[in-house]
């Protein structure tokens, strides 16, 4: 069974660091599946360097330090750090990973060798919209680029090295980086598909509530929106999806309450964000 490179990508938050490498450590037969874990930190003065050296893991770990900030740079800095041309799977900092997580990606690679692994993340933020709760799929469905993302996500090794490709670093400050790979290896005809490789996203206090979700939703769907701008995509069909979600939210939030009052307003930062990033100059769009 081919092994995989763990790749995570930090800055300033050593603790939430710290608890994924925990979780990392308390992972089954880590060391059968994980070839090393390879930590990208984003603050030029080496930040997180000793909560890396403290790890106690089954696994070698690499340290790296990438000075050039943003989401797009410290990513490419996994792809040139890993060795032996293996799998990245990538992970967020703030992220947990269950016991069975490490087996289920190897699994799930072994079955779709070329195809990129979206894993299951179970967000537990508190005060956020619990109307999508309980949408379940069918291991190994093929999803779309904007259904993934680069957080619990494995990308076998043709991606960067068949098809050449890497995180646009126009992106470093306004994120959408992932989004925008991923629609690029959809171009080139490769697949996304969904395994329950599943990690957790653990409540913080910098994202709990509606206001923090919506902000999110906003950012992504802006980001997305620009994406597609520059593309030269479906840029009328989002300006009318971003205009009806607006008037067809508002009208609902004001008659709605509970978990549909909920949506109305998710409905109407989506609708917000579309036009934000179809519509503003491209200096002015991002900041996930």
């Amino acid at each position: 069974m081919t092994q995989f490179v763990i790749g995570v990508t930090t800055l300033h938050r050593p603790e939430l660091l710290r608890r994924l490498l925990a979780s990392l450590a308390e992972t089954t037969a880590l060391d059968q599946f994980v070839h090393s874990i390879i930590v990208v930190d984003n603050d030029p003065d080496g930040g997180t360097r000793d909560v890396v050296t403290a790890a106690c893991l089954p696994v070698a770990v690499r340290y790296v330090v990438e000075p050039v900030r943003g989401y797009a740079s410290p990513r490419n800095a996994v792809i040139e750090s890993r060795e032996h041309d293996l799998p990245v799977c990538f992970l967020d900092d703030d992220e947990v990973v269950a016991t069975d997580w490490a087996a289920q990606m190897a699994v799930a690679h072994q079955r779709f060798p070329l195809a990129i692994i979206q894993g299951s993340v179970r967000v537990e933020h508190e005060g956020w919209p619990r109307f999508k709760e309980g949408r379940e799929r069918d291991p190994g469905i093929r999803i779309g680029a904007t259904a993934a993302s680069t957080a619990n996500t494995l990308f076998p090794s043709a991606v960067w090295d068949d098809a050449g490709l890497r995180f646009d670093t126009q992106f470093n400050l306004s994120g959408g980086e992932d989004t925008d790979l991923l629609l690029r290896w959809e171009d080139l005809g490769g697949e996304i598909r969904w395994w329950p490789a599943q990690c957790t996203e653990p409540a913080h206090p910098d994202r709990d509530g509606l206001l923090a979700y919506l902000a999110r939703a906003e950012n992504s769907s802006m980001t997305y929106a620009r994406i597609m701008r520059q593309r030269r995509r479906r840029r009328t069909a989002l300006a009318i999806s971003g205009l009806l979600r607006c008037a067809v939210g508002t009208a609902s939030g004001a008659v709605t309450v509970g978990s549909r009052h909920e949506a109305a307003h998710v409905k109407v930062a989506i609708g917000r964000g579309l036009l934000r990033g179809l519509f503003l100059p491209s200096n002015r769009v991002g900041g996930q």
